[in-house]
């Protein structure tokens, strides 16, 4: 890609992120070539559809995530990394539920996009969870995707809620204390 059609390429996703944090996903494509600063027709040569930019928006919340996640199982202790982790699975999952759940019913047929966008959150979730195993911090039978799993269980269980941040955190802090290691006792 030439580098102004890769400037008007990230332009137009930071504006559609933008946008579909606002509006959700019916976020006008008009509003987002305008917050961008390029036309609509630049727009539709970089997304043919609505649905190839709601996925490039997905995919990239998604890299960002794994990338974060790398990092974190790279450079913070592993308690800190998990727990840091587990923080960010759940903003992530509130952030994004109506915009995964719209591309998984719009791409149950075609299933390589969304099969692409779990390997990439299981693998940067297995080398933080891997690694508070190892440590000895994270219960040894509990795997990254009970873990997301229970995630999005908080995150769907306080969805409602008028304090629903509030209450989400509260709710991982309690999943965190449950997946600690702690000796047996009778």
């Amino acid at each position: 890609m030439r580098a102004d059609a890769r400037r008007n390429y990230d332009r137009l996703l930071e504006a559609a992120q933008q946008a579909v944090d606002e509006r959700g996903i019916d976020a006008s494509l008009d509003d987002i070539a305008k917050r961008a600063g390029v036309g609509s027709g630049t727009l539709y040569r970089h997304f043919p559809s609505r649905m190839a930019l709601m996925e490039a928006v997905f995919l990239s919340r998604i890299e960002d995530l794994s990338v974060r996640t790398h990092k974190l199982a790279a450079d913070a202790e592993p308690q800190e990394a998990l727990e840091a982790w587990l923080v960010d699975m759940l903003r992530y999952i509130t952030r994004n539920r109506g915009l995964g759940a719209t591309l998984k019913n719009a791409l149950d047929s075609d299933g390589q996009f969304m099969e692409r966008c779990h390997q990439l959150m299981r693998d940067s979730a297995d080398a933080v969870v891997g690694r508070a195993q190892r440590a000895g911090v994270l219960r040894p039978d509990v795997t990254s995707t009970d873990l997301m799993r229970l995630v999005g269980g908080v995150a769907q269980a306080t969805d409602v809620l008028p304090d629903r941040d509030a209450q989400a955190r509260r709710l991982l802090d309690v999943v965190i204390n449950g997946l600690r290691v702690r000796p047996f006792t009778a």
